[in-house]
């Protein structure tokens, strides 16, 4: 029981150190990227309306409106760094921790006792809910 309560954690530990490499220097990538769109958008001589981020929703849109009309690249890559770039970086640190996981689990000969371990426990389940 020792044994195989110590591969896990070894396999565990593997899964979460694969997760953070990849998730950690993606969103410092992310970091950048959205520091250099504030940059850039700081440096543009027309940069939108002054007032926008004090008014409401409607003058708050028109803003980006106004900004993505008149610096669409910068503005993409702010949006891409602030929305899109960490929730790829996370779906595929967790299909990469996992993948390693599995790999590990197959490699290790331990397929028997994670799937007894997954049968009680859906058994468990099951039961508990009829």
């Amino acid at each position: 029981m020792r044994d195989s309560v110590k591969v896990v954690a070894k396999l565990s530990g593997t899964a979460v150190i694969r997760w953070i490499v990849v998730f950690v220097p993606g969103m410092i990538l992310s970091i950048l990227c959205f520091f250099i769109a504030i940059f850039l958008i700081s440096n543009n001589s027309g940069s939108g309306f002054s007032g926008a981020g004090h008014s409401d929703p409607l003058g708050a849109t028109l803003g980006l409106i106004v900004l993505f009309s008149e610096d669409f690249w910068v503005m993409l890559l702010l949006t891409l760094s602030l929305i899109v770039f960490p929730v790829v970086y996370f779906i595929v640190a967790n299909k990469l921790a996992i993948q390693s996981a599995i790999y590990s689990v197959w490699e290790n000969k331990m397929q028997g006792w994670f799937s007894d371990k997954i049968s009680s426990y859906s058994d468990k389940v099951l039961n508990k809910k009829n």
